[in-house]
């Protein structure tokens, strides 16, 4: 009995691989509509049970064989993955059992192993792998090979295997007709080229004319390994379901042990395996093992030349490999110079347009990016973008790559709605090219969400969430490494919302799957740690709790990635901001410092991240009254100069904080000034800043004017901080009350008593609304339109004013200062109205208690005495009433 004849008597599929069926009304031939529906109905591996009880094998490996395809034949990709460790192991059984091979057929074993230079039959193995990646002329070869393998074989050993390679042929779904439009269909779906398939079909036939010994587990590997492009799973995560990290290496490093054996470490599949290892290791974060790895491939190369004495093309595949490794690292300067390399011998032998050279163009971006030059990283998607277009077309998967990048540099940027729309148009073309559950286009979804967070989007946010969560657990299950970044995605939406509880539930869902997955020291690993952080810091949580996240997640990025690491600068930048808000200002100290020593060696001296780091340190020691403040404020802004001339928000930021010291120390108040007013101009001439977003700065300068004495100025401010208050929500209320109060004490303070009355009276009346008849700030507001009465002449109402204020003061449980405001201005009052007495009780209660709560040499006790000195003497002048609160 023929296995293969069986095979295509049962699916209609002729000898010369022509279809002997017809075709249905959907243009498919029934056959392969017949296979699709046995998978659908799971009946597929039942008859390839049947047709192995008919084959001329021993029972033992029988049961094996069947073993296998129950393991194999499914149409989930995830089941398919959870099961190759199984298969893996029946292998070995099968392999290794003699007495699942007829005594005549029994091959000679070395080490347990069998000698493939008998059996070169295991060699077509390595053809699966073009399978999976999917052209359908390559399909053809292969089961065609497959079919004449099984058929034709006269050793039970090799006609198993062919058959298990049939089993695999048909779990990833050979019901596709075999024309052009279905071939074309499939280089679309792979996102390759002609060029790619006519390479690969090279690689094919060099590799079948090859003579040595493959070991199985080479097959098995490539079998499990394909790009993501069918199956949607990187290289690592193609494992991580069945094997842990260790298994995966352990089984490179045995395989790649053998061929060194038997082929030498220089030979072709030797260093093709080493590099599939070395991808894999990156994928893990272990970028040092994987760049020796590529390197030493690399040399290897590069010492054999061609027989023209022209350098191996193979050698710019390992410097690409080499730039992405170090970009992924974080050390720009090696990535950049290996990414250089690759880019001239690409340019100059395939030309500037090739795909090829366009990726080492994209890898310049990201570095772009990654230096903080976003003009020149978003010039250089846009040029890849358009040139794949041309090239490749629109639903190709390397112009949906650049469209990624572009997308994710606006998120960074916090452009938001330019990210939205890249990454909207991305999704469609995602959709359309892959299906709307595959990998890349569920990854875009995720990435939608985080710009829909920024523009305050949270429902459409969450619904994307919610549909890239549903599809990755249909498709790779519960337990995978995209599944759980999803959940994080999910953190950081309800943290955006500030529903912090439920935000740090799922941060914690994600870091234990991501934490057993991948390890406690992986990229992705560390990040959900860092936000988990920044969640707790919102709920105002524990120091200690919050200090042993950032510990935990500086000392993995530190061990794995560096100290010049962009992942361990960003982490390093948010804890010293986190020790700053929290008061420990010599720790923080200490952390930007190191910080800044790190940005200038791994980002170079003129990078924007410096600058910020800069101006926070100089916030610090401006605050501890360390000389070198000055300094560290005037470099910041000097280097948020270099990027739109500082009219940006870290330029904005650094002039704020240089005129706040320079406020603070009293050292040039005139210059302080000009900064404040710098930041005015430019955030007003630029149309996409809102008048709230001055309102701080406003403030500042109003406080600063009544520095230097100028009033009128002053008001002028003071006066726009109101009408920019009125925009405010209700929530906001005290805020309005403030300002208000600020603008009538100017205007007092100046004179001008009958525009102050008006902005006192909405002051009281919106106190009360907020506060209370009796609230502390409203007593505080009666005092103070009292005081603005009484220069009027209407003293009747001034004193029934300040009476009730008295009054209702004795049972406020508020702040003492306020109450001793208060009663200064009762008694500077009662004095004006001729009540010399009660104004001296008083004012002498006052300093008293003024000698208690600001101590015996504090400002506000002078000025008690002062007045209190005038009462007494009984000479007529203004007492001093000071600033309200």
């Amino acid at each position: 009995m023929v296995f293969g004849d069986d095979l295509a008597q049962l699916f209609g599929i002729n000898q010369d691989m022509t279809d002997s069926s017809t075709t249905d009304t959907k243009g498919y031939h029934s056959s392969f509509t017949r296979i699709i529906k046995l998978k659908d109905d799971n009946r597929l591996r039942i008859i390839c049970r049947d047709l192995i009880l008919h084959l001329p094998l021993q029972p033992g490996q029988k049961i094996s064989l069947t073993k296998v395809f129950d393991s194999s034949l499914s149409r989930d990709p995830l089941h398919r993955t959870l099961n190759m460790r199984q298969i893996g192991l029946l292998l070995d059984d099968s392999l290794s059992d003699l007495s699942a091979f007829p005594a005549e057929s029994i091959p000679d074993l070395s080490d347990e192993k069998v000698d493939m230079s008998k059996h070169h039959s295991f060699q077509i193995n390595n053809s699966v792998l073009q399978f999976l990646q999917g052209d359908i002329r390559v399909r053809e070869f292969v089961f065609q090979s497959l079919l004449d393998e099984a058929t034709s074989s006269t050793c039970f050993a090799c006609r198993s295997n062919a058959a298990f390679q049939i089993s695999v042929c048909f779990s990833i779904g050979f019901g596709i007709p075999a024309d052009v439009e279905s071939c074309q269909q499939w280089l679309l779906r792979s996102g390759k080229t002609g060029v790619d398939l006519e390479r690969v079909l090279d690689g094919m036939r060099e590799y079948l004319q090859e003579e040595g010994l493959y070991l199985y587990h080479t097959n098995l590997l490539n079998n499990l390994h394909n790009d993501g492009y069918l199956r949607n799973i990187d290289h690592l995560a193609t494992y991580l379901p069945a094997l842990s990290l260790d298994n995966i290496n352990d089984l490179y490093k045995r395989e790649i042990a053998d061929l060194v054996s038997c082929l030498g470490p220089a030979a072709f599949l030797t260093m093709s395996l080493e590099g599939v290892h070395a991808t894999i290791l990156r994928e893990a974060g272990l970028y040092q093992e994987a760049a020796a790895i590529q390197d030493r491939c690399l040399q290897q190369f590069l010492q054999s030349t061609l027989h023209d004495g022209t350098e191996n093309p193979n050698a710019q595949v390992f410097m690409s490999a080499l730039a992405e490794t170090y970009l992924r690292q974080g050390d720009f300067q090696e990535a950049e110079r290996y990414n250089t390399m690759v880019k001239s011998r690409r340019t100059e032998t395939l030309g500037p347009d090739h795909p090829l050279t366009l990726a080492c163009m994209q890898t310049e971006g990201i570095l772009y990016h990654e230096r903080g030059l976003p003009e020149e990283a978003e010039s250089t998607y846009k040029l890849v973008i358009e040139k794949r277009k041309q090239a490749m077309g629109v639903y190709h998967t390397s112009t949906l790559n650049a469209m990624c990048d572009l997308g994710n540099l606006y998120l960074h940027q916090m452009r938001y709605k330019e990210a939205a729309a890249t990454l909207e148009e991305e999704r469609g073309l995602c959709e359309r090219l892959l299906g709307t559950n595959h990998y890349n286009t569920l990854a875009t979804l995720a990435n939608l969400a985080n710009a829909y967070i920024g523009l305050d989007k949270k429902e459409a946010a969450q619904h994307l969430l919610d549909r890239a969560l549903f599809g990755l657990r249909l498709t790779f299950g519960e337990d995978h490494p995209m599944t759980y970044s999803v959940m994080a995605g999910y953190g950081a939406l309800y943290y955006n919302l500030e529903q912090y509880s439920t935000s740090l539930d799922w941060y914690n869902k994600a870091l234990l799957g991501t934490d057993k997955l991948l390890g406690a020291d992986h990229p992705s690993t560390t990040q959900i740690i860092r936000s988990m952080a920044l969640v707790l810091i919102a709920m105002e949580a524990d120091f200690g709790e919050i200090t042993m996240l950032y510990e935990r997640c500086l000392g993995a990025q530190k061990r794995l990635l560096g100290e010049n690491h962009r992942e361990y600068l960003e982490t390093l930048s948010d804890y010293c901001h986190f020790l700053f808000e929290r008061g420990h200002l010599q720790d923080a100290e200490c952390g930007f410092r190191e910080l800044i020593g790190h940005q200038e060696t791994c980002l170079g001296p003129t990078h924007g991240a410096l600058a910020v780091t800069l101006c926070k340190l100089g916030q610090i020691l401006s605050t501890l009254g360390k000389n070198d403040a000055d300094m560290a404020l005037r470099r910041a802004v000097d280097l948020s100069m270099q990027y739109g001339e500082g009219k940006h928000e870290i330029g904005w930021e650094c002039m704020e904080k240089l005129a706040d010291h320079l406020c603070h120390t009293g050292s040039d108040l005139q210059e302080a000034e000009t900064l404040y007013y710098r930041i005015l101009e430019a955030k007003r001439a630029n149309p996409s800043i809102e008048p709230i977003e001055n309102y701080v700065i406003l403030d500042s300068l109003a406080d600063l004017s009544m520095e230097l004495g100028n009033l009128e100025q002053a008001i002028v401010v003071r006066k726009e901080m109101v009408e920019i208050s009125e925009t405010f929500e209700e929530e906001y209320d005290e805020d309005k009350v403030a300002v208000l109060a600020d603008l009538a004490f100017i205007l007092n303070k100046s004179k001008q008593y009958d525009e102050a009355e008006p902005v006192y009276r909405k002051a009281l009346e919106m106190a009360i609304s907020t506060f209370g008849d009796s609230g502390e700030r409203t007593l505080d507001m009666k005092g103070h339109l009292a005081w603005n009465l009484e220069h009027q002449g209407n003293h009747e109402e001034a004193r029934v004013l300040v009476k009730d204020a008295l009054t209702k003061s004795r049972g406020c449980m508020g702040s003492e200062p306020m109450q001793l405001r208060l009663r200064a201005r009762a008694a500077a009052i009662y004095f004006r109205q001729g009540e010399q007495a009660a104004a001296i009780e008083l004012s002498q209660g006052v300093v008293d208690r003024t000698r208690v709560v600001f101590g015996a040499d504090s400002d506000e006790l002078h000025a008690a005495e002062t007045n209190h000195a005038l009462y007494t003497q009984g000479h007529w002048g203004d007492p001093l009433v000071g600033k309200q609160t």
